[in-house]
This record gives structure tokens, C-alpha cells and sequence, in this order.
């Protein structure tokens, strides 16, 4: 069949159809739709047909920085907190370490251990004696011991243990705070009787720094401190005090007692008392807490 205008579009010059696309009174400078094949002068210069732009050229620098390490990204610390856990869980069956069995107290022992060897603080005692912050200040309270004088207060026939706790305060001051509470036969009252009673005993140490990670201690005094009686706050009654006297050590300073911290960050401090001549007294795992919101508060 012979060439003309027919379907096909064979024998049609794409100049006749460029002239024909363009509208009256456009110059011949006007952009227009090229037939594939053609090409078209165009500000973006596409390395290759169909190619989009590389819009990166033109987004904020920071949309395409590399971002910045992430402590989530620290296998550590998803190792501590693994280790805490299961601590925290096996001292809670066993009260604080009251009810604790021999085949427990192995299991928590090497707990502390792999905790001690990722403790993140290389240098927890530094500061102890002075008055910036640091990381082991502030208000632990007990969750687990295996120190004898604290768990002999349990024995106790006429009382029951409540919050044990250590207090970390400026220029070396460190408190141990013991709540005794009501007597063991309040417990056969009726639940709806109240008779919630609290004495407190504070034990108050000077701390020394003797190296990176121990601490001496030197006991200064024993305060008996009331807070209720039968549910009535009592705080403001006189509160007796009785000074203790410096006892050397056998090195001849004024620290008879230590202990060493194994593993102390912003939520939980594990350390190992030792008393005169070095004589192991236990290890105490505790956890950070809001003193001013505690059952019977603290703040002094």
C-alpha cells in the first residue's frame, strides 16, 4: 500500500509534527512534548532515560549524616540489664535474704560476680569525701544481704524488720537506717485494727576514700529515732543519742571497717562489708530510692 496519511503513520517527518504541536503565537523557543527518540534540552541533565534525579542533592545535610552512636547499641548494657534482673527477681523469693537457703545464696554470690566483672564505674569511692555529686550518693534501700549482723534482727521475737537502708550523703557522711515495726503479736489482730508503730535506728559513719573502689568507715553515733506509735506520727518526740567511740584499726588509722564496692550504677549498688581484720561481714545489694517517698520517709 502506498505511502499518504494513513494509519500507520509510516512516512511522517517528526519536524511536520514539532511545527504542528506548537500553538499560535508561540515562539519557536516554547518547550514542547518531543516524540520518543527526540531529545529535548531540559535544566535536568538525567545520566541515563527515565532516570529520576538525585534528590539527596538538594535535601538538608543532616537528612543524610550518619547518626550518632546509640548507648542501646552497647551490648553491655543489655548484659547488665539481663544480670539485674535476675537478680532482683531470686533476692525477692527469699526476702531480703531472712528466707534465703544455702542453694540461693550460692546462686545470687555468682550473680554479684558477673555483675562485678561489668561494673561500668571504674572509680566509684573518688569523691566520697566531698561535695560533688558522685555516683554512689544518695538513698539505697536493702534487698538482699548476707551479713549476719542484719539478718540476726530477724530472730528477733518482739519485732519485725521493716525498710533497711543506707543513706550516701556529702563530706563522707553515710547512715545506715534500720525501721523496726510493730511487735510480732500485733499480727494476730484483726487486719482492720491499726496499730502501725515505727522506731528507728540510725547508725552514722564517716567515710574515707582507702582507693578506687573501697571505703573506710568510722562510726560516730547511734540515734534512736520514734516515728509512730499505734498509727500517730511521733517524730517530733526527742530523739536519744549515743556517741561511739573511735575504735583504731590494726594498720593503726581510724577506719576499722571497709567495704568494697562491686558494682554500682544509677540503679543499683552492691557492696562487700568487711569489718576489723578484715573479716568478710557479708555483701548488700541495694536499689536507688526517693527517700521522701518511701512508706515511712527520710530526709536529714
Amino acid at each position: 500500500m502506498s505511502g499518504g496519511t494513513g494509519d500507520s503513520g509510516e512516512g511522517i517527518d517528526p519536524a511536520s509534527l514539532k511545527s504542528a504541536a506548537q500553538t499560535p503565537g508561540e515562539g519557536a523557543e516554547d518547550k514542547i512534548c518531543e516524540p520518543p527518540g527526540c531529545e529535548v534540552e531540559d535544566e535536568w541533565q538525567w545520566d541515563e532515560p527515565g532516570a529520576m534525579p538525585d534528590w539527596t542533592e538538594w535535601a538538608p545535610a543532616a537528612s543524610v549524616s550518619t547518626p550518632a552512636p546509640s548507648q542501646e547499641m552497647d551490648p553491655s548494657i543489655h548484659v547488665r540489664k539481663g544480670l539485674k534482673n535476675e537478680l532482683l527477681q531470686r533476692c525477692a523469693v527469699c526476702d531480703r535474704g531472712f528466707a534465703a537457703t544455702l542453694s540461693e545464696r550460692d546462686s545470687i554470690d555468682s550473680l554479684v560476680l558477673q555483675m562485678k566483672e561489668i561494673n561500668p564505674s571504674a572509680a566509684p569511692a573518688a569523691g566520697i569525701e566531698g561535695y560533688d555529686a558522685t555516683v554512689i550518693r544518695g538513698a539505697w534501700r536493702l534487698v538482699y544481704t548476707s551479713a549476719i549482723d542484719v539478718l540476726s534482727l530477724a530472730a528477733n521475737p518482739v519485732s519485725t524488720i521493716g525498710g533497711v537502708y543506707q543513706y550516701i550523703q556529702e563530706a563522707g557522711i553515710i547512715t545506715n537506717i534500720i525501721d523496726i515495726l510493730n511487735p510480732r503479736a500485733v499480727l494476730l489482730l484483726p487486719p482492720t485494727v491499726k496499730v502501725d508503730s515505727t522506731l528507728r535506728l540510725k547508725v552514722q559513719t564517716r567515710a574515707r576514700e582507702l582507693g578506687p573502689k573501697r571505703i573506710g568507715l568510722n562510726f560516730e553515733k547511734v540515734t534512736i529515732s520514734p516515728q509512730k506509735l499505734f498509727g500517730n506520727d511521733v517524730s517530733f518526740l526527742p530523739e536519744p543519742t549515743i556517741d561511739l567511740p573511735s575504735i583504731p584499726s590494726q594498720q593503726g588509722d581510724d577506719t576499722p571497717a571497709y567495704f568494697d564496692i562491686e558494682y554500682v550504677d544509677e540503679e543499683m549498688l552492691i557492696i562487700r562489708q568487711n569489718t576489723a581484720g578484715g573479716v568478710d561481714g557479708g555483701i548488700f545489694i541495694s536499689v536507688k530510692v526517693d527517700p521522701a517517698r518511701e512508706p515511712v520517709p527520710f530526709d536529714f
